[in-house]
């Protein structure tokens, strides 16, 4: 059990970072809860391939950055790459520079990402959960693509029983701005993916042409049902080039999956030219 932390002084690579020395003696079963990671270079928990196993509860914390000048290291909160199933990652607050989002932007010059997960799938039972995330007052500055939340493999529960929020809107600091390829939900697994529920919404892009803005992006080989989310105010203002190299889009599909979409509602997506 994790509860209650909180750092100060040297700023971290990983604040919690979790490898296993065998997979017979994994690393299961953890729970890291209500504590406060900051200022961290790279994870504020970072749960490697190596030797971690099943059962991860990661709740409940809140992850901001106080730098100055900000890093230029790509940021992620949360980093799950067990390749474990029944994990849990519920009620987080990702951004800002305090414990309510609220101040400055947690900003990089590379890029930030919320939660990307790499979990098992296929015959591991039950599915990796993440619901009630708040991520907002983030700035990712970079030439490097980000996401907010990202499922790279396995399969997992998005918002279907409380969705999480990105952006959102709600208040002067639920925003989201980047300036490089950005995928506010992206899904990758060749297993079975559901994303429903969530809110995203005032993600605005600045930079030149040649990038995307999606707000659900759907890229992997496995079946994905993608319902009842509302995606809004999603703008690009293109700096200088062509409008016609950067697409703008509510819900992007491959053309590899197998995909049940239905229920959403996707409005006030516009792209612009400045200068």
């Amino acid at each position: 059990l994790f509860q209650g932390m909180r750092w100060t002084g040297q700023n971290p690579t990983n604040q919690v970072y979790a490898e296993g020395l065998s997979p017979a003696v994994s690393n299961s079963e953890i729970t890291i809860v209500e504590n406060c990671f900051t200022n961290y270079l790279y994870s504020g928990v970072y749960v490697s391939s190596t030797g971690n196993g099943h059962n991860w509860n990661i709740s409940g914390n809140n992850f901001y950055q106080t730098l100055t000048p900000p890093p230029a290291t790509s940021l992620t909160a949360i980093s799950l790459l067990s390749g474990s199933s029944g994990n849990i990652v519920h009620d987080n607050s990702i951004g800002g520079s305090d414990s309510s989002r609220a101040g400055a932007p947690m900003t990089s010059t590379s890029a930030v990402a919320g939660i990307v997960l790499r979990v098992g799938g296929s015959a591991l039972v039950p599915r990796t959960s993440v619901q009630n995330n708040v991520l907002s007052n983030i700035h990712s500055g970079g030439d490097a693509a980000c996401t907010m939340i990202s499922i790279l493999q396995g399969k997992a529960n998005i918002g279907t029983v409380t969705g999480n929020v990105i952006g959102g809107g709600a208040t002067a600091k639920d925003t989201i701005r980047v300036g490089f390829d950005a995928d506010m939900i992206d899904v990758w697994s060749s297993d079975s993916v559901n994303v429903e529920n969530n809110t995203i919404g005032r993600v605005t892009y600045y930079d030149g042409s040649g990038d995307r803005m999606v707000g659900i992006g759907l890229y992997g080989t496995g079946t994905y049902t993608v319902r009842n989310n509302t995606i809004s105010s999603i703008t690009s203002n293109t700096i200088g080039n062509s409008l016609s190299g950067f697409p703008v889009i509510g819900i992007r599909n491959s053309d590899a999956g197998r995909f049940h979409i239905s229920g959403n509602t996707v409005y006030n997506v516009s792209n612009s030219k400045i200068g």
